[in-house]
């Protein structure tokens, strides 16, 4: 029971949550955060956070601020407010006039939400940038400070809605810093958790708890829509209500526990991100349905079975029928055909398996898609039918690398033109485009047709199909793609197929 305490001087109890500033920068950010906002400490130029809500924005902002030619003056902070225009206003122009010296402005600004911001808002700080003015309502403030914006949005996505003056946005823009967010950054989550856990443990009375391997890799495949504090919650949540000094998968509480939620457990785990939506809208995507890992498992071993149980079964077949026809030439030359194709096939199964199961948790370093893409080429084409891709081999060499487990990407690009290379009609003619945005590359491959090949369809409770992944090939390599935060989908359009594939630039 909850009870106010009679002792009128109680001992100093610590935060109950973790300041940032506990926190090491090079676990709080990645190191391409910090080297863009590094370079921006050392001029006087404005700035653009670009991130997800829940990864220490305002901090950055403060870093930047002390650590510049602003350290030793006042720092603003605001929040915007959707549809609060005058509001908005009223409150910067009073934060301002209390923190200036003497008619004078010379620290820093920092809006957040800023695509809350108005016009007329964008308009005074076009302003403040070039005239070196605010314009309060009594007097003047000469402003030679800097200013600093966040946005949750993706810059591609502020831009195409043209709801920012073209000016002030290019200008905040000069060298945008971008957050990842906690999905893309899955080697730094076992620390980032040690972090949040010794310091809850000090909350709580467990003086010692403890993460196992399973709750580490728990933690890593979830998606953490909220993430910093989302993360922060969860362990502190999943330290109170366990009775253990070592924390297991079953004991990470993404929910408080006896509250209900309209969410599938199944769809905590998704690695979609808001950038990733905006390219949806753009390409072909494929109608996603989230799928339990036990229930895609089962298909998984269900259809690989069949796979390769079909050909042995034709094989068998032959076999049996072979001493009433072994002096038949054309049941002959259809027996060996078939017996070659369906080792082959059983073989490439075998391997691609093997490979599969091999495969590490992702270490992501850059990776020249040219490269990539000519080695898997090569690949596909000695093992088996030539596959004819038309693409601008200069015009890919010009492309920015991408960040991505190496291996990874390629065994998954080998078994995507492996799978084109068996389901495109004709000449086995494909098309490769790339699209360069400012922090991904969107990869679109396109070809004609689509055999019915023996493919992964997963059913649901009435029989009904609800997904079909088209092929073993394919379908490994959206898993692999995953692990390393990349989507894959995949669309009938017109006459053809296209495959898009979005990669992160950093």
């Amino acid at each position: 029971m909850l009870s106010m305490s009679s002792n009128n001087s109680p001992p100093h109890q610590p935060a109950p949550f973790v300041s940032y500033r506990e926190i090491a920068n090079d676990l709080l950010f990645s190191s391409l955060t910090l080297n863009s906002a590094e370079k921006i400490t050392h001029t006087s130029l404005p700035f653009l956070i670009v991130g997800e809500k829940g990864l220490a924005q305002t901090y950055l902002a403060q870093l930047i601020h002390e650590t510049g030619f602003t350290k030793n003056e006042p720092f603003v902070e605001i929040h915007l407010q959707p549809d609060r225009e005058h509001e908005n206003i009223n409150i910067l122009f009073a934060l301002i006039n209390e923190a200036s010296n003497e008619q004078v402005f010379k620290g820093s600004i920092f809006i957040n939400a800023f695509e809350y911001s108005s016009y007329r808002m964008q308009k005074i700080l076009l302003n403040m940038l070039i005239e070196q003015n605010v314009p309060l309502a009594n007097r003047q403030i000469r402003f030679e400070g800097r200013i600093g914006a966040g946005i949750y949005k993706t810059f591609e996505e502020t831009v195409s809605q043209g709801a920012m003056v073209d000016e002030l946005l290019y200008k905040l823009a000069v060298a945008p810093i971008e957050l990842l967010p906690l999905r893309q950054r899955q080697g730094d989550i076992p620390r980032l958790a040690h972090v949040f856990l010794c310091a809850c443990a000090g909350r709580l009375p467990k003086s010692s708890v403890e993460f196992s391997e399973d709750a580490i890799k728990c933690l890593q495949d979830y998606s953490w829509p909220g993430n910093l504090p989302e993360l922060e919650s969860v362990i502190c949540r999943s330290m109170l209500f366990s009775n253990t000094h070592k924390l297991k998968r079953e004991n990470i509480l993404f929910k408080a526990p006896h509250t209900k939620t309209d969410v599938p457990r199944e769809s905590w785990f998704s690695n979609s991100s808001n950038h990733d939506a905006s390219i949806a809208q753009k390409q072909p995507v494929a109608n996603a349905v989230s799928i339990p890992f036990e229930q895609m498992t089962t298909h998984l071993v269900a259809e690989l079975s069949h796979e390769i149980k079909n050909p042995l079964v034709a094989i068998k077949t032959f076999i049996q029928l072979f001493p009433c026809h072994m002096n038949d030439p054309e049941f002959l030359s259809g027996f060996f055909t078939i017996a070659e194709k369906s080792t082959d096939r059983i073989n490439y199964l075998t391997e691609r398996m093997l490979e599969f199961a091999k495969l590490c948790r992702p270490q992501f370093k850059s990776v020249s898609l040219s490269a990539m893409l000519q080695e898997a080429l090569n690949t596909i084409n000695a093992a088996g039918p030539r596959l004819q891709i038309a693409w601008n081999a200069k015009h890919f060499e010009l492309i920015p690398d991408v960040r991505a487990d190496f291996e990874h990407l390629r065994y998954s690009f080998e078994n995507i033109l492996f799978h084109i290379a068996n389901n495109a009609s004709g000449d086995h003619h494909a098309e490769i485009t790339p699209e360069v945005h400012s922090y991904s590359i969107v990869l679109t491959f396109s070809y004609a047709g689509e055999k019915n090949v023996q493919g992964l369809a997963f059913h649901n409770g009435n029989g009904e199909q609800i997904n079909d992944l088209q092929g073993l090939d394919f379908f490994l390599a959206q898993q692999v793609l995953q692990k390393n935060a990349i989507t894959c989908n995949k669309q009938r359009v017109a006459d053809r197929t296209v495959i898009t594939i979005n990669l992160s630039r950093y």
